[in-house]
């Protein structure tokens, strides 16, 4: 490039700024849609209620006595067409770019599931960095007349308590837009999606008056792990088998659980856990071991033992570990007998394993699924026993 070639391309780059982009909107111009709800109705059209940030009130200079968000509620022959027709209800273009949760109807999830996600998945102003959740028995637009107390925006708080419950409790699981749709189209996996639902009076939960009170009268809880086969819901999984799930497929980042001793408990915290999946066909009948391998210190004691004599510290890890064992086993068994949906992935770990047995059954692989055996093998190191190896609540008993 010559020097004046060059001086001009400079001399361009320098103009952006100034004149801008050509098809950008100012703040005032656009509604911040935080977070959408996506129900059926009876006619078998779609009910988008969307939640919109009212801006005033996150500028310290410009708050009002009115809610941090507000909620439009519109229907719609489709997801697009609903969101459309929001601009009856809003003076402004709607903005998506900035939701943070996506709640789907139980009703959906069970129906057509796959076509919400299609718009949410092909539409170039949402991005993929939302959480998709379910509302398990209610409708999903309930979800978003609660407003919250630490987090202002309730969408943010529901974003966070997922974050938050993955990292540090273990039954629920964040998933992204991105995450569902690759386990769709996977012909050996099945996604999971975390529950939502309200907890509490719904009518107190959407007042003003709940967050300006000590006691809380509503609540936003997650709701353990919906299982699906293929596009629709297939059931729930209780709490330990949502744990389950995520040992076995390597989501735990840490969790705690007890184990009874005599005359009280012993609490345990995992620190770190990691999974290994392996695959083989024998004599035309796959097999999958998981192996587990756990870490994690003592965090509570409440009855009479002694954490300095390593037989008893063996006996300990060998009942932690049998434990994780026994919600792995059930998580497993509950995805071959109710859902017959396999879940966990071990389909690819057979297609990488026997590429020509999982041609042949590939295309009906849930039902195979069905009766393939599962070993699971688990093994729990005890890292740190705390600073006490009695519990001063039985010294004080002597």
């Amino acid at each position: 490039m010559g020097r004046k070639g060059f001086m001009l391309l400079l001399c361009c780059l320098l103009l952006i700024p100034l004149t801008g982009c050509w098809n950008t909107k100012e703040l005032d111009e656009l509604s911040i849609a935080s977070m959408i709800a996506i129900d059926k109705t009876n006619e078998n059209t779609y009910e988008i209620t969307a939640q919109i940030i009212n801006p005033a009130q996150n500028v310290e200079e410009e708050r009002t006595d009115r809610a941090p968000v507000a909620t439009h509620r519109v229907t719609g022959a489709s997801v697009f067409e609903g969101l459309r027709r929001l601009t009856t209800d809003i003076p402004r273009k709607l903005y998506l770019a900035h939701i943070r949760v996506i709640v789907i109807s139980e009703k959906i999830a069970e129906e057509d599931f796959a076509e919400v996600l299609d718009f949410l998945f092909r539409d170039h102003q949402v991005r993929t960095d939302f959480f998709v959740v379910i509302s398990r028995d209610q409708q999903a637009k309930e979800i978003l007349k609660v407003l919250t107390r630490v987090d202002e925006i309730p969408a943010e708080k529901v974003f966070s308590s997922i974050t938050f419950s993955e990292e540090n409790w273990a039954p629920t699981k964040g998933m992204q837009i991105d995450d569902i749709v690759e386990q769709l189209v996977l012909d050996g996996d099945n996604p999971v999606v975390t529950g939502i639902r309200v907890v509490g009076d719904k009518e107190i939960g959407g007042s003003r008056e709940h967050v300006e009170t000590i006691e809380t009268q509503a609540v936003l809880k997650l709701q353990n792990l919906a299982a699906f086969r293929g596009e629709t819901l297939a059931g729930w999984m209780t709490e330990d088998q949502s744990k389950g799930y995520n040992y076995i497929r390597g989501n735990v980042q840490s969790t705690l659980g007890v184990i009874p001793c005599k005359d009280g408990r012993l609490t345990f915290e995992v620190i770190r856990s990691e999974s290994n999946i392996e695959a083989k066909v024998i004599n035309g009948k796959p097999q999958i071991d998981v192996i587990i391998s756990t870490e994690g210190n003592i965090a509570e004691v409440t009855c009479a033992i002694d954490l300095s004599n390593p037989q008893t510290i063996e006996k300990i890890e060998k009942e932690i570990a049998d434990g994780i064992k026994t919600i792995s086993m059930d998580s497993i068994a509950r995805a071959q007998t109710d859902f017959r949906s396999d879940i966990f992935g071990f389909g690819e770990h057979i297609r990488r394993a026997d590429p020509a047995y999982w041609k042949s059954v590939k295309n009906d692989w849930n039902t195979h699924f069905e009766d393939i055996t599962v070993n699971v093998n688990v093994d729990f190191s005890i890292h740190h026993t705390g600073t006490l190896t009695e519990s001063f609540i039985n010294e004080k008993k002597k």
